[in-house]
């Protein structure tokens, strides 16, 4: 991992904000690493950082996204992990939480509403902006002195990428903040500045599961992208077809199904999905 001697003004700046709010026990800033949720994951099991932390990245060489995807990381994305401790409670809210928390705080940013596709990925106009990749780190695997669980999540955020130089797919696929951005607002789709604010917004959304745990079956409807559409979802027991009707106190997508069964998922990927 490369240490930036000399960091820009601005991203000093903005750890410096972060380090003010008292909340982060660790906060750093690399030029290059192979992974941010790989280096936490490791620092965590070994005991050897302090909690909440937080890890930026201005460049991944081996970043991974969920199964055996990789994460295109190029210049102008915002890459950063944070090691936090959970209750097994409220662990399945957890990916929902945080899409939520990212799909808020780019909101005021673009010209066009955010929208969740479940579990985490956020998506405008149709096209994704955002992925989330949460792993879990038991008890059992955490230094004695940490007495819960801990979530490392991990977030590749587009703000001003060139996706002409992207593979194909991606093109097609995939969009950057500095696109869909309000003209007013254009030339602040920094890295430094989109952080400030998804971790506010973080921080903002964790308070009110402290204070009220249902908030997000009220919000939900509002920020999915599924909800009321068709969708083909693969779980651990196969593929699930139905109409989408939204997620459940746990965090599971609602899935009815064409022979009018209702299907709970607690994991997995989608698809495909299309209006009814």
């Amino acid at each position: 991992m490369t240490l930036n001697a000399l960091p820009h003004q601005q991203r000093r700046s903005a750890l410096e904000e972060i380090e003010s709010w008292g909340y982060f026990r660790s906060v750093r800033w690399v030029d290059t690493i192979d992974s941010t949720n790989r280096y936490l994951c490791d620092q965590v099991r070994a005991g050897t950082i302090e909690l909440p932390a937080l890890l930026v990245a201005t460049s991944q060489t081996s970043g991974v996204g969920r199964g055996s995807n990789k994460w295109y990381s190029p210049s102008g994305c915002l890459m950063f992990s944070l090691a936090i401790p959970i209750d097994d409670s409220n662990s399945t809210l957890l990916p929902l939480q945080f899409g939520y928390a990212v799909a808020n705080a780019i909101e005021p940013i673009s010209q066009v509403k955010p929208l969740i596709k479940w579990p985490n990925d956020v998506f405008i106009s149709g096209k994704k902006v955002c992925g989330i990749l949460i792993e879990a780190i038991p008890r059992n695997d955490v230094s004695p002195y940490n007495k819960r669980g801990i979530a490392v999540i991990g977030v590749g955020l587009n703000c001003q990428v060139d996706l002409s130089t992207a593979p194909e797919d991606l093109q097609k696929s995939a969009t950057s903040l500095h696109i869909e951005a309000k003209r007013s607002i254009v030339t602040q789709v920094t890295p430094e500045f989109v952080l400030i604010q998804v971790l506010q917004a973080w921080m903002d959304a964790s308070s009110l599961s402290s204070s009220e745990p249902n908030w997000l079956m009220h919000v939900w409807q509002n920020v999915s992208l599924l909800n009321q559409r068709w969708v083909t979802v693969r779980s651990a027991g196969g593929l699930v077809e139905g109409y989408c009707l939204g997620i459940s106190s746990r965090g599971a997508l609602l899935v009815v199904t064409s022979n009018n069964q209702a299907v709970e998922v607690m994991s997995g990927s989608i698809e495909s999905y299309r209006d009814v």
